[in-house]
């Protein structure tokens, strides 16, 4: 019987790059595999190729955050939701909207700024057998 934890794939969508590098590591020691992506499209364009997520991050991608943003990110979680069912969709992002994302299909958010400790105690219960 091995005691291995099963490796867990993480879609890290977040338009700043010292963001997605500092939390993006920090995930991949909680045996993540972590693909970043800067953009809601190039999301949805990584979710299209079938493999499978066991976690969404959605950061701030749509900058700068404008009258636009909150459209961007909630057309994103409902785009998700309408991809995988079941899939934890979380939200890292600088403005607090939590009840129209939950509406949309959000688990859960944090909002920014927030340290790496905090960050991980909030995804951490999401990832499974992964930590």
């Amino acid at each position: 019987m091995t005691n291995e934890r099963r490796h867990k794939r993480v879609l890290y969508a977040e338009a700043s790059d010292l963001v997605q590098e500092t939390h993006g590591g920090a995930l991949e020691g909680l045996n993540c595999g972590v693909v970043s992506v800067a953009s809601a499209q190039a999301a949805l364009d990584e979710l299209s190729t079938g493999e499978p997520f066991d976690l969404i991050l959605l950061g701030d991608v749509a900058k700068p955050i404008d009258s636009d943003y909150l459209e961007v990110q909630l057309s994103m979680i409902k785009k998700v939701r309408l991809l995988d069912a079941h899939v934890p969709i979380l939200l890292f992002s600088s403005i607090d909207y939590i009840s129209q994302a939950k509406e949309s299909g959000a688990t859960d958010q944090m909002v920014k700024p927030a340290g790496i400790r905090d960050f991980m105690k909030f995804i951490t219960p999401h990832l499974g057998d992964a930590t």
